[in-house]
C-alpha cells in the first residue's frame, strides 16, 4: 500500500522549468561579473542555476525541478553598483541584493523552458524598494 502511495505521488511531481536573459548596467558601463541566481522561492528555495554576467554585463539563466505544486521563480542578483550610503559617507558595508519576481507565464511544464523572460537592461545604480545588503567579511588567520 505504502509503494503504491509513493508510486502515486512521484507520478504527481511534474517537471517545470524557467529561463531569464537580460543585461546590467553601473551607470553607462557594464556591469560585468555581477553574481545572479536563478531560484525557486517556495518552501525549498530550490537553486535552479546560476552564473555572472559576461563583460557586457549580459546574462543567460536557465533551470528547473519536478515539484507536486508550481514552482515561484526569482532572479537574485547580487552587486556593488553604487555601493554608496549617504552623499557624505564612504562606501556603505555590504554587497547589495535585488530580487525580480518572474512572472508565472514563463514556468514551462517540462525540463527545456520554452520561453525566455528578457529582463531587457537595468542599471543597477537605481535603489530599489526591496533591496537588502549581505556583509561580506574576511575573515584574518593570525600564525604565531
Amino acid at each position: 500500500m505504502f509503494a503504491i502511495a509513493l508510486l502515486v505521488v512521484c507520478e504527481a511531481q511534474r517537471d517545470q522549468s524557467v529561463a531569464v536573459k537580460g543585461q546590467f548596467l553601473c551607470g553607462s558601463a557594464p556591469a560585468a561579473n555581477v553574481r545572479v541566481k536563478l531560484i525557486n522561492r517556495s518552501i525549498s528555495h530550490d537553486l535552479l542555476g546560476r552564473g555572472n554576467t559576461d563583460a557586457s554585463g549580459n546574462f543567460m539563466l536557465s533551470g528547473g525541478t519536478a515539484k507536486l505544486t508550481q514552482i515561484d521563480p526569482v532572479l537574485k542578483v547580487s552587486h556593488d553598483c553604487n555601493n554608496v550610503r549617504q552623499l557624505r559617507a564612504p562606501l556603505a558595508p555590504g554587497i547589495r541584493r535585488e530580487t525580480f519576481v518572474i512572472p508565472k507565464k514563463y514556468i514551462t511544464k517540462g525540463k527545456i523552458p520554452k520561453k525566455i523572460m528578457d529582463i531587457g537592461t537595468i542599471n543597477l545604480e537605481l535603489r530599489f524598494q526591496n533591496e537588502r545588503r549581505k556583509l561580506k567579511v574576511n575573515r584574518i588567520v593570525a600564525t604565531a
